[in-house]
């Protein structure tokens, strides 16, 4: 009897699996396009824009750098920026000279990038910023929530007065930037709290927002250090970031079909070759503290 039902079982195994179809997909490789990834700030130092090249959907490996590239940056003043890649691995920096800042508060920068023979241009506003008055933080015991005890840091800072400033929180601990998906999710502001339309304004930011710099299946421990930088978006940019978090989160039983986030780099020919990524500028206000044993 053992062994009829083991036959049985058996069979059964090779009826379903004789149903099953392996399914290979093939895609066209397409055009391959220019990817921007740059954003400048009103810090001092090197700023950078990386170019490179698009692959195909399978292809896992490393984006290839774009060279020989023309890249310049434009303010509305007629002030003009080079940027170079003397490494030829599709970073090109602008090196200031005694102490210079490139970006300025309530100027507009224009990007315009020469190409293969294709012009490119995108333009952004740097914005204001509010000034982060302190870096917090609190003792948390273990709990269902909390897997080990530790700290929870926390910033402070007011949105500005006027409606339609938006934000994103960038964390580094112990000096290595945290750079996760659900950092960049949980770090988008839009006048202090999480989305357009609350009509909050110029009032202190919002709980969770002040609390984007932690990782809460890591509490932070004595001796490490959380340095906060709160940067000016635009509200473009922040519906740019909203759609990144859109289609990295989209998977699932309700996964909706992938579609492509904008971009505001622009071919100067309406009919030549498009391109990926994003250019902006951010005012950035930083604060940082060293955690101390407190109960």
């Amino acid at each position: 009897m053992k062994n009829l039902k083991f036959i049985l079982f058996i069979a059964i195994c090779c009826i379903f699996s004789s149903c099953e179809d392996v399914i290979k997909v093939s895609l066209d490789e397409g055009t391959s396009q220019l990817t921007v990834d740059g954003w400048i700030t009103d810090q001092a130092g090197v700023q950078n824009i990386r170019l490179t090249k698009t692959k195909p959907y399978f292809d896992n490996s490393a984006a290839n750098p774009a060279k020989n590239v023309s890249v310049k940056i434009a303010d509305n003043d007629g002030m003009i920026y080079d940027f170079t890649d003397p490494d030829g691995d599709g970073n090109y920096t602008w090196t200031p000279k005694n102490n210079e800042k490139l970006g300025k508060v309530g100027k507009t920068y224009t990007l315009t990038i020469n190409f293969e023979g294709e012009t490119y241009q995108a333009s952004s506003k740097l914005n204001r910023v509010p000034v982060i008055d302190s870096v917090g933080y609190k003792f948390q015991e273990k709990t269902i929530f909390f897997q080990k005890e530790g700290y929870l840091a926390e910033f402070y800072a007011t949105d500005l007065k006027g409606i339609g400033d938006c934000y994103r929180v960038k964390y580094y601990r112990n000096g290595k930037l945290m750079n996760r998906p659900i950092d960049l999710q949980a770090g988008l502001g839009y006048d202090g709290v999480g989305n357009a339309g609350s009509n909050s304004d110029a009032t202190l930011f919002f709980l969770p927002l002040r609390q984007a710099v932690n990782q809460f299946d890591s509490l932070y421990q004595t001796g490490e250090t959380v340095k906060v930088e709160l940067y000016s978006i635009t509200e473009d940019a922040f519906n740019f970031f909203t759609e990144v978090v859109t289609q990295i989160n989209n998977g699932g039983l309700f996964a909706t079909p992938i579609a492509n986030v904008r971009t505001n780099i622009k071919n100067t020919n309406p009919n030549g070759k498009k391109a990926t990524g994003y250019f902006g500028a951010s005012a950035v206000s930083t604060a940082q503290t060293t955690i101390q044993k407190r109960k």
